[in-house]
């Protein structure tokens, strides 16, 4: 946009001056109302499995609250919010993860930019993060 919406800009005026933050049901309405203006608004969600219950209870009542609206989202979490599918109410869920050889390219990388040690250990050290990062990306799927 150009302008900020008139709207908008009141609820930033108001809450300057009354030094608080807004309302989370103001943003939410801020946020439609300006989606609207779009032929299409995504937004992206990053490590729902860090969230604390409260947050994640909030940030599901808010993923609902767009589906009615242009705004697509964009989820990442880790597979033990197993049942995050289907409290989202999604058709599909994508499964990612890094291969072996991934894993193996991001460590050689850093650990020879960042390796002050023996490099007689480098080769060791590399196979054990491997192995215990392979033991973390075996994913289960829900369906």
């Amino acid at each position: 946009m150009d302008v900020v919406p008139c709207d908008l800009e009141a609820v930033y005026d108001d809450c300057s001056f009354r030094l608080k933050s807004p309302e989370t049901t103001t943003l939410t309405r801020q946020l439609l109302y300006t989606a609207a203006s779009y032929s299409s608004v995504y937004i992206m969600l990053d490590a729902l499995d860090e969230c604390s219950s409260a947050t994640l209870e909030d940030t599901i009542a808010l993923i609902h609250q767009f589906k009615n609206s242009r705004i697509k989202v964009f989820c990442t979490f880790r597979p033990i919010l197993i049942d995050l599918r289907y409290r989202l109410d999604v058709p599909v869920i994508h499964v990612l993860g890094a291969h072996e050889e991934d894993i193996r390219n991001y460590l050689l990388i850093r650990l020879t930019r960042e390796w002050r040690h023996d490099k007689r250990f480098l080769e060791k050290i590399m196979n054990r993060l491997v192995e215990g990062a392979k033991e973390k990306l075996v994913l289960r799927h829900p369906c």
